[in-house]
């Protein structure tokens, strides 16, 4: 293989290279064929045979002009040292290996023989041998070594004279066409052949048609016909592989070619990107609304990882230089700082001071929470030292620029001390979260924030008591009493009614706690309390006392916010008494019940008294499922419908998991109960209102709730049952939402 081959009207073919440098017009004799080797005896049987073909030229030497075309191609054509230094296999190491082991043999003879030592005939003969090998390596120096394919040169000449083997049907009927230089052939080549070799059509013509699917023999003349046909055959599949591979080629160089050009394109396409020509105030204002961190999972200091460099500030000032000049120049960007104290580790400060120079003057948002890899043993170790952390330090100094700040540190004095610096400087601050991570403070007051005059929210967690801190408890509209983890306690009530009666001005409200049997119970009342979310839990052995004298003795007249949850048994709730508390706040608008233990009449009754409500949550069992339900569908009482003012509601099954799907009985009664609210079915009272959204969370995913949808709505013979919009909405991080809509 190698050396070269020429292209003809999309034809590989070889030319014998003594007719090239020979003028090419001299006719060879019948015996030579176009690569150069021998006729084959075939074609010699062939005109034998049926006498036809004498006249015919039958190979490429018959053709003086492309000899001539072919002579001049290589002329015209520059050297091509690359390409015949890309089909070298053998290089200089290799060469030079073997060059270097011929010459110490010629050494090593040469000093055998000047020591007088016997030399062998077929030594003396390797070193001729290896002697010319020398001269060999050394001139053939950058000859290419085992060339497995050759250059093609394309020669866009008509063939007019060549043969029918090598003609198209087009070109011998368009003598004025020309053949297209392309890889690829103009048109499909001839397939049919007779014995004798010729092509005369398209298809192949088999030469013993009456012998294919029969068990007969063959003559010896079909046979001797069949085998030539076979090699014709083989010779056309050997072409036609050559066309495959070289088109394959061609494919590979345009497909790299290709992604070449994409690329290209798309990296001038950013060039004209609209969002070169932002004005830096504008991009500024876009950064300042961008993710301050990475997003975490902690359940209290909610604050986003802001020194993640994959995150937030440092992410951005990472694409260009531009992007980083408007990032360093936006404080906003750098307001936010989470900060994870760990011993002896130096980087956090370093990129605690980049956050606070570059936040310039603005509030900050600022989050401090311990290890929690670190062992108790250790974080004990480290308060009884006086060595105070130093981002604690540095944050102390910014205490005038505090908004927003969560505190979740061990119960140790040495922390509050290192913010020593911060006290009487908290003017902005408006939110302060204090979480201990276990027990109680060593000393109970913590004086840095007394002077907060905008401080409006607090947040605790159950080990902290409003006596722990100095501060002005008459700004104070918004509290929290949480619950960190699973391992640390409820807050006592007792707490909790502390709390309540210490914030005069409260609105909002959030309580976990926990009502001991010895828990005194005394008169809540609280004139602006909105909004109260309450999870409650009562000892066990404490009876409905203490649950009846906690509801009758909390009064809220102004309450439109409710939430109740509880796990606690039925027999220690107070359902009787909650749902006379329920009555009293006239001015509800929004219930919602989660009651575990709760069974339907229970939950009746609450509903009963909640006449004001328009928003109901209600948690529902697999017992209370069904007469809730069909209760708020069919009252018992048409004159008296439940829930007359109700316009949404929301429903889902308790406990929430794929552990309890509702069944189609179930899902059949939400539907219907949505269909009579929202059509007036239930009442003919024109005061009763409308329901305008009725949602069931379904703990499985959106394919199968809308199965489920299907299957319900085909059992109850419903394609579109009342003026409403049925969705099947995905809800996170699973399962999905049933959702009726009125039109």
């Amino acid at each position: 293989m190698g050396g070269v081959i020429f292209s003809i009207n999309g034809r590989l073919e070889y030319l014998e290279l003594r007719r090239l440098i020979e003028n090419g017009n001299r006719e060879e004799s019948d015996g030579i064929g176009s690569s150069g080797k021998e006729a084959d005896p075939r074609e010699a049987d062939g005109k034998e045979g049926d006498g036809k073909g004498s006249g015919e030229k039958g190979s490429n030497d018959h053709d003086p002009k492309l000899y001539a075309a072919a002579r001049k191609a290589l002329e015209s054509l520059p050297l091509r040292d690359m390409e015949i230094s890309d089909r070298s296999k053998g290089d200089a190491i290799t060469k030079g290996l073997t060059l270097l082991q011929t010459t110490w043999f010629i050494v090593q003879l040469a000093a055998r023989k000047v020591q007088k030592l016997n030399v062998t005939a077929l030594e003396i003969l390797t070193l001729a041998y290896a002697v010319m090998n020398l001269f060999v390596y050394i001139f053939w120096w950058n000859k290419p070594f085992n060339v497995q394919s050759p250059i093609v040169f394309y020669l866009p000449i008509e063939r007019e004279a060549i043969g029918p083997s090598s003609q198209s049907v087009e070109a011998k009927d368009q003598p004025g066409s020309q053949a297209s230089p392309s890889l690829i052939p103009d048109e499909i080549p001839e397939c049919e052949r007779h014995p004798t070799g010729r092509s005369t059509s398209r298809d192949w013509v088999s030469p013993a048609p009456q012998l294919l699917g029969t068990n007969e023999a063959p003559s010896p003349a079909e046979a001797c016909a069949i085998r030539r046909c076979l090699l014709d055959v083989e010779d056309e599949i050997e072409r036609m592989e050559s066309q495959i591979l070289q088109v394959q080629s061609l494919l590979v160089k345009l497909q790299s070619k290709q992604e070449e050009l994409k690329s290209f394109a798309h990296r001038h396409r950013g060039v004209l990107s609209p969002l070169r020509r932002l004005f830096p105030e504008l991009l500024s204002e876009i950064f300042s609304w961008c993710p301050k961190g990475a997003p975490i999972q902690h359940t209290i200091v909610k604050i986003p990882d802001s020194f993640d460099p994959l995150h937030g500030p440092l992410l951005i000032a990472q694409i260009c230089h531009s992007w980083r000049s408007v990032a360093l120049t936006t404080p906003n960007l750098w307001t936010t700082i989470r900060i994870v104290l760990r011993p002896q580790f130096k980087l956090r400060v370093g990129i605690l001071d980049l956050f606070l120079s570059r936040s310039g003057d603005r509030d900050l948002t600022i989050g401090v929470m311990n290890d929690p890899s670190v062992s108790d043993v250790a974080t004990a170790l480290a308060a009884q030292s006086s060595f105070h952390p130093p981002e604690l330090c540095m944050l102390a100094q910014e205490a005038h620029r505090w908004k927003f700040a969560i505190f979740y540190l061990p119960p140790y004095q040495i922390y509050w001390d290192a913010l020593s610096e911060a006290k009487g400087r908290t003017n902005r601050l408006q939110h302060l979260g204090i979480y201990h991570s276990r027990g109680s403070l060593e000393e109970p007051v913590v004086e840095i924030f007394e002077n907060s005059p905008q401080l409006a929210s607090l947040s605790f967690s159950s080990h902290v008591s409003m006596g722990d801190l100095l501060i002005d408890r008459s700004t104070i509209t918004h509290f929290r009493y949480e619950k960190v983890n699973r391992l640390m306690p409820l807050t006592p009530l007792e707490l909790c009614i502390e709390v309540l009666q210490s914030l005069p001005n409260l609105e909002h409200c959030a309580l976990d706690c926990i009502v001991h049997t010895s828990t005194p119970i005394v008169d809540i009342t609280m004139d602006r309390l909105k909004h109260l979310d309450i999870k409650i839990e009562f000892e066990f052995g404490s009876g409905q006392g203490q649950a009846s004298a906690f509801w009758k003795a909390l009064h809220l007249p102004n309450l439109s916010f409710l939430q109740v949850e509880s796990h606690s048994p039925a027999s220690s709730f107070g359902h009787i008494l909650f749902s006379h508390f329920v009555g009293r706040c006239r001015k509800l608008k929004e219930l919602g019940i989660v009651l575990r233990s709760a069974q339907a009449l229970e939950l009746l009754a609450i509903l009963r008294n909640a006449v004001t409500i328009k928003c109901l949550s209600l948690g529902l069992g697999k017992e209370s499922f069904l007469p809730v339900l069909s209760s708020l569908a069919h009252p018992q009482t048409p004159s008296q419908p439940l829930l007359p003012n109700l316009r949404v509601v929301r429903v889902y099954p308790i406990p929430l998991g794929t552990d309890y799907v509702p069944s189609g009985d179930f899902l059949a009664a939400f539907v219907q109960m949505a269909q009579r609210r929202m059509t007036k079915a239930s009442s003919k009272d024109p005061k009763i209102s409308l329901l305008d959204t009725g949602s069931l969370q379904y703990p499985l995913d959106i394919e199968a709730a809308a199965e489920a949808v299907k299957t319900c709505l085909h059992l109850m013979e419903l394609k579109n049952p009342f003026p409403a919009q049925l969705y099947c909405l995905k809800r996170p991080p699973s399962g999905s939402v049933i959702k009726i809509q009125r039109s």
